[in-house]
């Protein structure tokens, strides 16, 4: 299995269905995403893109489209098992940005987020009645 599939997809469905006997109309499932879905399509067909050259970049951007779509689906699926939610945490001064995008960080670099203003939304969602 792609590591980039197996973490950002395969790791989301797999960990989400096994809490789902635990889980109660209270309960919440958290999908952190990235703007770099917002460049790719969904893609079911050659999920480890083997058919064309890799590109990391790309393939964690379609990865994060299908989580999106995944969570989308996980929520119609399971109404009882409370609240399934994706969020951006805005563009944030991490390791990930400035080393998959140098140039978008460098241009941008004063403007980013913290980490720690970027976990904010992710706070919110966990404790925020519904």
């Amino acid at each position: 299995m792609e590591k980039n599939f197996a973490t950002n997809t395969f790791a989301v469905y797999y960990l989400s269905i096994l809490t789902l006997p635990l889980m109660t109309a209270e309960s919440r499932t958290i999908v952190v995403s990235s703007g770099g879905c917002l460049t790719q399509e969904l893609i079911t067909e050659d999920i480890y893109m083997t058919e064309e050259d890799f590109d990391g970049t790309v393939q964690y951007a379609r990865n994060k489209r299908q989580q999106l779509c995944l969570v989308e689906e996980m929520a119609k699926l399971y109404p009882k098992a409370g609240k399934f939610v994706t969020m951006h945490p805005g563009w944030s001064d991490t390791p990930g940005v400035s080393e998959a995008m140098p140039d978008f960080y460098a241009k941008m670099k004063d403007k980013l987020k913290t980490a720690e203003e970027g976990a904010d939304t992710i706070l919110y969602l966990s404790l925020a009645p519904f």
